[in-house]
């Protein structure tokens, strides 16, 4: 029994955690008898313990109280509450709130107590969970059930997190079916009668399913176009652009996917396009790649049909989907979103553990090394937008994003310029793919307001 007690008391005194209370102390050695020993309780069999054995005992438990006392109450500051140690404060708190209805708590209890509730609210208003209720109420009366609701609630949010991450990443592994977006051409073709391709009648590159040219963007769908051009970029991400696409070879028409209309409840997100609207719709959307025309055009019809029905628009604003006119430039990230349905992590910004979409605005919550990592690795793709533009990382090289954007800009340095420091953001290297490209240093990207977007799958 010496033994065990011994074991316990050097455990919690070396343990040098926040959150240890006199209680804690009490409770541990109640399990060993030694505290319904010292209160003198008749059901102990005092001849287990020797007097020797006793006293040290009694010394041991009143060293230990006081340097817990000592360490954990009296010169203890602010608690400090976050995700991983919310749960250990909670009980604490049930043993303290338990012990002060029962038998009152004394001076450094009570201290003990207000200081865990008040910092257990702290963590519920950073938690942004009922805000208005809490900003009603006073910590200190603030009751322990209120608490508890917060504290379980947002667990609740983390799992749903962490399904809706599986869920993403399992739609980014898993090709789509093809056979539904054949089968959607076919109708068309069938119903509107359909004649083989003369590509001889367009002007307008029509595309062959293969992505194997160069897009430029005609109108502000810079975020668009540089969610494919980034995804082109390593085996995974065309995986799952083609997965979401269908091209027949005999008439030129294309089907295309877009996982979150089908979620929104769009048709099952199909849309269907001919080369005579690859010409007409396409011309002031983009040119030069048939395949990416196919795809501004879906989106284009996509947020038209959102935008004019009410309901679905409501639904969508509450899942942070932005449905401004698709020409408008401020989508920036929007891409990876709408072909996974993923509900990016707006809030919660990066989290490589929950989340295969990050979102940050501005803030370079995805860092420089985030990106570098998910590029360099193939793990996944990634978008830079400053001013309004997004922009495609094709690369890294060293402390260098490599950097392109659709318009194909040969001017782009000179059109973001670090008027303090005398330099330009963007330095031109040598082409990839046919394409202007620039380097964006590690420094650049984190002191300037840039946003910052990433899709991974691995």
């Amino acid at each position: 029994m010496y033994n065990d007690i011994h074991s316990i008391i050097s455990r919690i005194t070396s343990y040098d955690k926040a959150g240890r209370s006199e209680n804690k102390i009490d409770t541990y050695l109640e399990y060993n008898k030694l505290g319904e020993y010292l209160n003198g309780s008749p059901f102990v069999e005092k001849e287990d313990l020797t007097a020797t054995q006793r006293k040290v005992l009694v010394e041991l438990y009143n060293k230990a109280k006081a340097f817990i006392i000592d360490k954990y109450i009296n010169g203890r500051r602010d608690i400090v509450i976050n995700v991983d140690n919310a749960e250990e404060y909670v009980r604490i708190f049930n043993e303290l709130d338990y012990k002060y209805n029962r038998d009152e708590l004394d001076e450094a209890g009570e201290k003990e107590f207000d200081a865990i509730k008040k910092a257990l609210y702290n963590f519920c208003i950073e938690s942004e969970y009922d805000t208005e209720d809490l900003l009603s109420n006073d910590y200190k009366t603030l009751d322990y059930g209120f608490i508890v609701k917060q504290i379980l609630k947002r667990n609740q949010v983390e799992a749903e997190m962490i399904e809706k991450g599986e869920v993403v990443l399992e739609r980014i592994k898993k090709p789509y079916n093809k056979n539904l977006l054949k089968e959607a051409v076919q109708s068309r073709v069938t119903n509107e009668n359909i004649q083989p391709l003369n590509k001889q009648n367009y002007i307008s590159d029509l595309g062959n399913g293969e992505f194997d040219k160069v897009a430029t963007q005609e109108t502000e769908l810079c975020w668009a176009h540089a969610g494919i051009n980034s995804l082109l970029q390593t085996k995974d991400g065309k995986s799952l652009l083609n997965s979401n696409t269908y091209y027949d070879k005999t008439t030129g028409v294309f089907a295309i996917h877009l996982q979150e209309a089908e979620d929104n409840g769009l048709h099952g997100g199909i849309y269907v396009i001919t080369p005579e609207e690859i010409e007409a719709e396409g011309k002031n959307l983009s040119s030069g790649e048939g395949d990416v025309t196919a795809w501004m055009i879906a989106i284009n019809r996509y947020f038209k049909e959102m935008q004019e029905n009410p309901e679905l628009m409501e639904n969508g604003n509450k899942n942070n989907q932005i449905f401004m006119d698709v020409d408008n430039g401020n989508a920036q990230f929007r891409f990876f979103e709408i072909i996974t349905g993923a509900q990016s992590s707006r809030k919660n910004l990066w989290d490589n553990t929950r989340l295969q979409i990050g979102v940050s605005y501005g803030k370079n919550d995805i860092t420089f090394n985030d990106i570098k990592d998910l590029v360099t690795n193939k793990k996944g793709a990634a978008i830079v937008a400053l001013a309004n533009h997004a922009m495609s990382v094709v690369g890294v090289r060293d402390d260098k994003l490599l950097i392109q954007e659709s318009n194909q800009s040969e001017n782009l340095g000179e059109d973001f310029f670090d008027k303090y420091r005398n330099h330009t953001l963007f330095v031109k290297t040598e082409p990839i793919n046919g394409m202007p490209t620039y380097e964006l240093s590690a420094y650049d990207f984190e002191h300037y307001n840039f946003g910052e977007a990433v899709i991974k799958w691995k």
